[in-house]
């Protein structure tokens, strides 16, 4: 297999081979199978940073139980504390964490492609979320997800619902899930449905029955209203025309997976029904999430062991 990237900003930068290796660690972790921590102990306590200008709860907090799991130190560097409020640069920041001994930097910022124009210092790094571009391990562990529920992604169609635009989780999601040979229904209002040809494996809509009616898996978005410009704000009709609901099921005579990558705004594009319903996902995927990202954490600490 061609050597783990360092460097993990979009889930392009890794092939699908690396993606099977990832999951197959992944799911040995899940069953309990701690053996092959033997590159992150050959670092004798590695240092795995997390660098956080956005809010999260499920991304950062899995990231830190993940690498404590793997017997790593974990520190959270907090920005408003940090140097940057001072004028230092990013390239400056990573360089000090570098020579202090941080060994990977997971980092969510507003701005897209942040270390587009920074000489990376040899440490790993992964994106957590930048922006509306990229959101790779959420991708990940979705597809981990959907895969340890048993279905073939050759043969399955994904409806993702709503504020496609600016989400980053489903942009990443129509880069991953065609690449395992599964079909996507992008469905909301039109100005929050990309434009652009996408591809062969991906169609739009604006009619929710006909996304439920196609779909083998539904991915409601919640309204990225933090994106927004204040001219786009005003959405009150999203939810009567697009919000997940039970009732709304039972009526197409449907039961897809309701995935959901958190957090949720219920009774907007979620009823809380869908959430008491074994039907639901989302907190499958938050389990899988700490069993994903030790597993990134594994191979890319041991490919920058190797570099």
């Amino acid at each position: 297999m061609e050597p783990f990237p360092l460097i993990l900003e979009s889930v392009k930068d890794l092939s699908k081979v690396q993606i099977r290796s990832v999951f197959k660690l992944a799911r040995s972790f899940k069953k309990g199978d701690f053996t092959q921590i033997q590159a992150v102990n050959s670092f004798q306590r590695p240092i795995v940073a997390t660098f956080f200008q956005e809010p999260s709860t499920r991304t950062k907090n899995s990231f830190a139980i993940a690498a404590k799991k793997l017997n790593a130190d974990h520190v959270d560097l907090v920005p408003k504390d940090s140097s940057l409020q001072k004028g230092e640069d990013l390239e400056q920041t990573f360089l000090t964490l570098k020579y202090q001994g941080v060994n990977l930097l997971i980092c969510r910022s507003p701005q897209e492609r942040m270390i587009e124009n920074i000489d990376m210092p040899k440490m790993a790094y992964i994106n957590g979320g930048d922006g509306k571009n990229q959101h790779p391990t959420q991708a990940l562990l979705d597809v981990f997800t959907m895969l340890e529920k048993g279905l073939d992604l050759s043969k399955s169609t994904i409806a993702i619902v709503g504020d496609i635009v600016h989400s980053r989780v489903a942009h990443s999601l129509i880069d991953l899930i065609p690449l395992f040979g599964g079909k996507i229904i992008l469905c909301g209002p039109k100005e929050w449905i990309p434009q652009e040809d996408l591809g062969p494996n991906i169609e739009k809509t604006e009619s929710l029955d006909e996304a439920i009616l196609k779909s083998d898996v539904l991915y409601p978005l919640r309204i990225q209203k933090e994106r927004h410009l204040k001219k786009e704000s005003n959405h009150s009709e999203f939810q009567n025309l697009y919000k997940i609901s039970l009732k709304k099921l039972k009526i197409l005579k449907r039961s897809p997976l309701v995935f959901h990558a958190g957090p949720f705004n219920i009774g907007v594009e979620i009823d809380k029904d869908i959430l008491q319903s074994p039907i639901f996902q989302a907190y499958e995927q938050i389990e899988n999430s700490v069993y994903l990202r030790m597993s990134l954490i594994q191979m890319m600490l041991e490919s920058l062991k190797q570099s």
